[in-house]
């Protein structure tokens, strides 16, 4: 089966006040207001041990964002969620340890973070 959809990548390029950032991605690559993306920083090549195939690069995920506003070719994107010194309240991290579910960990996000659709 062929997916020919094409994954969009873009990149932070400026921080702004208030935990926001510029985007070089906009409207032309079909971004809206509340569009969320995933800020990630590419890892390792990983290569299928059968075939020889390149996989692609491991994403190392830095956090999630929301498109707050967006223009032709850039958009403001605010972080979705606690930023990274925000401290957790205890059901919160009770709930996490009941299910096993390992929450996202927020790392600061830079200018030249990856970011593209989810």
């Amino acid at each position: 089966m062929s997916d020919s959809t094409e994954v969009i990548v873009g990149r932070i390029v400026k921080e702004l006040a208030g935990d926001r950032w510029v985007i070089n991605l906009g409207v032309e690559k079909g971004l809206a207001a509340g569009a969320r993306l995933v800020v990630f920083l590419p890892g390792d090549e990983i290569v299928d041990p059968d075939t020889g195939e390149s996989l692609g690069a491991l994403e190392e995920v830095k956090c999630h964002v929301v498109v707050e506003h967006a223009q032709p070719r850039m958009a403001v994107v605010v972080r979705e969620g606690p930023p990274p010194e925000a401290p957790r309240v205890l059901s919160a991290v009770l709930a996490d340890t009941s299910t096993g579910r390992r929450p996202l960990r927020a790392q600061p996000l830079r200018v030249g973070d990856h970011v593209r659709l989810v």
